[in-house]
């Protein structure tokens, strides 16, 4: 007795359909979130030069024609456990304090310092900084570069708002008017501890 042919459809022969349905729901959702949370997103970039990796070799350095010596300002801000401290190499850094800091000069004259410490509470004093950052561009306008120090544990976001406060002094006039003023726009942060 011959067998009857089977019922059942053969699944090579059929094509299936892809139900994109869910898939759909799931774009339909995901992208109004992602456009709403992009709004909310700002990015910002600070212009940080880092140190170099390697130093140039003797022979470089001899090789290059003297220049002439032109006395300049090597602002040095030191960040450390205790609070700030502002030094300045090469031009004797002769400002005056406006916080009460503390300041001492070496035997030669050639570097000036000012130790701004810590608030009684730990808090960083920010403000006493940038009335001393202030004084120094009055004093020396064409310095544009600083160079921190950080000690090894001192928080990254400690050395930020540094940054921020190094790089631009915002303040109101006397009409009520909102200013800001540039101070020194190119720090570089150095490694190694402020001795």
């Amino acid at each position: 007795m011959p067998s009857r042919p089977s019922l059942r459809k053969h699944s090579s022969d059929e094509v299936g359909e892809v139900n994109l349905v869910p898939l759909m729901n799931v774009f339909c959702i995901l992208i109004p979130f992602l456009v709403m949370a992009a709004v909310f997103m700002q990015l910002s970039v600070l212009d940080v030069v880092l140190p170099a990796a390697a130093r140039e070799t003797p022979e470089a350095e001899e090789e290059k024609p003297p220049e002439e010596a032109v006395p300049t300002l090597n602002l040095t801000l030191a960040i450390t456990k205790k609070g700030f401290i502002i030094a300045g190499y090469g031009g004797v850094l002769n400002v005056g304090g406006v916080c009460g800091e503390v300041e001492a000069v070496d035997e030669e004259g050639t570097r000036a310092t000012y130790i701004i410490p810590k608030r009684p509470d730990g808090s960083w004093d920010f403000k006493c900084l940038q009335k001393n950052l202030v004084r120094v561009k009055d004093a020396y306008p064409d310095q544009y570069g600083i160079i921190l120090l950080p000690e090894a544990d001192v928080k990254y976001q400690t050395i930020i708002d540094v940054i921020d406060v190094t790089r631009e002094y915002k303040f109101v006039d006397a009409q009520g008017n909102r200013n800001s003023r540039v101070l020194f726009p190119s720090p570089v942060l150095a490694g190694g501890v402020f001795r």
